[in-house]
């Protein structure tokens, strides 16, 4: 298990988020479902962008990969079991909300750190 706050490479998970996001890299989490707060769920997602969520809450949003029509969902970090960066790539849009992370990714230096 992966603790909620940090990312298996010492990254926090937001600097793994917008590292994915920006490189177009899938990221698999397993996440406590937040309807039932019972069961927990596993999937690869398509990271976007990181804002508030409809409750006002720090939120990861993405694409599940499996299920791109659905559109936008949003995580909150604090439910995760599990989150990994992979290795697997995705098509971005080309106008996505993921070009808002760039100067982050620049500033950061993410480019240089290795998953």
């Amino acid at each position: 298990m992966v603790h909620p706050g940090m990312h298996m490479t010492g990254l926090s998970i937001e600097d793994a988020w917008i590292k994915a996001a920006v490189e177009h890299r899938l990221v698999t989490v397993t996440y406590l479902n937040p309807e039932t707060r019972l069961v927990y769920t596993k999937r690869d997602v398509r990271p976007e962008f990181i804002g508030p969520d409809r409750t006002g809450s720090a939120a990861l949003w993405g694409i599940f990969n499996h299920v791109p029509q659905v559109g936008m969902k949003s995580f909150l970090p604090q439910n995760f079991q599990f989150f990994q960066v992979t290795e697997s790539r995705f098509s971005a849009d080309p106008n996505g909300k993921w070009r808002d992370l760039v100067p982050q990714y620049e500033e950061r230096r993410l480019a240089d750190v290795a998953l």
